[in-house]
């Protein structure tokens, strides 16, 4: 009797290990999953936006599987707008990578406006891009990746600048659903 409830206690003892380990992996795997995005798991492989404009060469469009495919940043920034103020982790493409390595500006062109997907846009002078890795175009936010406008969602890619200072309310240039760069 007692050589079975030794064996009773040991089988009991090999379950509860075998359930520690087979949960705690599959907690892993998600965790690591969830909070390491891959370029396939974007909700739209074949979404792109257009760069428009005064160029060397034609005009073109980046997809986002190619932008996803690009050296990452990712910080914290506060956009303010209406309050409350929240800062949050934002993941994307340096603009000065991508006007340095990706898009063949025309020398004459001195201007860049983004262009969001209702038509929103503004303009800023291209000189505050160069040298400054800290203004990104973001395709995820909190290591979620943005969904399209029309899904609900705050379109694909979102201009990120950081705040000048305590004052600055940088949320009218932070622009969502971007769909397009000219340069002029």
């Amino acid at each position: 009797m007692a050589q079975k409830t030794i064996k009773t206690s040991t089988l009991i003892i090999v379950i509860s290990i075998a359930v520690i380990v087979i949960t705690g992996t599959s907690i892993g795997i998600w965790l690591g999953v969830r909070n390491s995005l891959k370029d396939t798991d974007h909700p739209d492989q074949d979404w792109s936006f257009k760069v428009t404009g005064d160029l060397v060469g034609d005009d073109f469009n980046i997809t986002i599987k190619e932008l996803l495919n690009m050296p990452q940043h990712e910080d914290e920034y506060s956009i303010k707008s209406a309050p409350p103020h929240t800062t949050e982790k934002y993941t994307g493409v340096t603009l000065q990578y991508l006007f340095d390595k990706e898009i063949k500006i025309a020398t004459s062109a001195t201007k860049v406006t983004f262009i969001a997907w209702d038509g929103y846009s503004w303009t800023f002078d291209i000189s505050i891009f160069e040298n400054n890795a800290s203004h990104i175009l973001a395709h995820s936010k909190e290591g979620v990746y943005y969904d399209s406008y029309p899904n609900g969602g705050d379109g694909y890619l979102r201009l990120v600048m950081p705040a000048s200072g305590e004052d600055d309310f940088n949320g009218q240039y932070c622009i969502k659903c971007v769909v397009e760069l000219r340069f002029s």
